[in-house]
């Protein structure tokens, strides 16, 4: 049997050991640190039906060895912020010519892949998860919505994605697009614009300790507000892309169809699979809903999302009104200032590029190998 690993065991993470467990030629792995939580079969369903299903002959590990050990394939769900030393210690266990997929493929991460592939590794992406999921009870139970396709990007050994896509596309039940330069995937208009956007929008006039009533729909209280700073976070995004010639990248109102904010607000309510995602909040003993600063929504989609592209569009020397709105609100919210805190992780991407030597549009170029 082939070896598998899924490294997370969270949302994308059990999903995917779910989607994996159902083949019979792999032999499925979860990497987590909860491992007695988990039980032996794994229940799953779709998130628009009611009846409940199992996986099962998966196994799951706390040890990185065994879990890395000979596996053909290494899929990383795990949040920007523990990718770095995660990478560090996985580049002790895997093998030669192991794919180590990033899932989903933003936040930097290509800049601190250099042990891997000097390994003989193949660094890879995804431009977006390849489901919305929601956990029902960690390592027990999980509901998901497959998507139709993702796309794939590669850092080294570009010869060899179109088999990768290949497999990739039986083996996780969905095509596996090919991408021609992974600063596409680094660019994609995902969650590090949709999430600061949406966050931002409910809270910019409020105090961070402002009391809610409810824990709020996330995407079914979508507003007109929220999209319309999204568009203008979107042309930013778009006008980079374009100076750094990533072409692939598809904008967002293209992938969601809506050509203006009120057609957009639309289509996000609208969308099932998001049907039920609430805001990271947490319940206080009154009954009120407070934002939780230390979900990944804080913690991962601003310090790796918005000021990567804000780097970036620096080094292009190209103006991010919204951008930088977002960024200062977020700055004045945990205090802290990139400009001036080499040790903070939200200068993550600013920081690593210059160590790789990026300092300027041509660096770029030459770093993903643009022509």
């Amino acid at each position: 049997m082939r070896k598998i690993t899924v490294v997370g065991g969270g949302n994308i993470g059990t999903a995917m050991l779910a989607m994996l467990s159902k083949k019979e030629q792999y032999e499925a792995v979860m990497y987590s640190s909860k491992k007695d939580i988990w039980n032996e079969t794994l229940k799953y369903k779709s998130m628009a039906a009611d009846e409940w299903k199992e996986a099962w002959g998966y196994h799951v590990t706390d040890n990185l060895e065994n879990a890395a050990a000979e596996a053909e394939y290494v899929f990383i769900t795990l949040p920007s912020f523990l990718r770095e030393d995660f990478v560090y210690k996985l580049g002790r266990h895997i093998s030669e010519n192991c794919k180590v997929i990033f899932v989903p493929g933003c936040g930097g991460v290509e800049l601190f892949c250099k042990t891997l592939i000097k390994k003989g590794a193949v660094i890879l992406g995804m431009d977006r998860v390849p489901c919305v999921a929601r956990l029902a009870e960690y390592g027990k139970s999980i509901e998901f919505e497959w998507k139709n396709s993702v796309r794939l990007a590669t850092v080294n050994k570009r010869e060899d994605l179109d088999g990768i896509c290949s497999e990739l596309s039986d083996m996780l039940s969905l095509k596996v697009i090919p991408l021609d330069n992974y600063l596409s995937v680094t660019l994609t208009p995902s969650n590090q614009i949709m999430h600061p956007s949406r966050i931002y929008s409910i809270m910019k006039d409020k105090d961070i300790h402002c009391e809610f009533d409810h824990n709020i729909l996330f995407y079914r209280e979508w507003t007109d507000q929220t999209s319309e700073i999204v568009f203008r976070c979107s042309d930013e995004l778009m006008a980079l892309c374009k100076k750094l010639r990533a072409f692939d990248v598809i904008p967002l109102d293209v992938h969601y169809e809506s050509d203006t904010p009120k057609k957009l607000t639309k289509k996000i309510r609208s969308i099932l699979s998001f049907k039920n995602i609430r805001s990271p909040m947490v319940q206080l003993a009154n009954g009120n809903y407070v934002f939780d600063v230390s979900s990944r929504y804080f913690t991962e989609d601003f310090p790796y999302g918005v000021f990567i592209l804000k780097s970036l569009s620096e080094i292009c020397n190209l103006k991010t009104p919204m951008f930088d709105e977002l960024i200062r609100w977020y700055e004045e919210l945990v205090k802290e200032d990139i400009e001036t805190n080499s040790d903070s992780r939200n200068s993550c991407y600013a920081n690593i590029a210059k160590v790789n030597g990026i300092f300027t549009r041509e660096d770029i170029f030459n770093f993903y190998n643009i022509k």
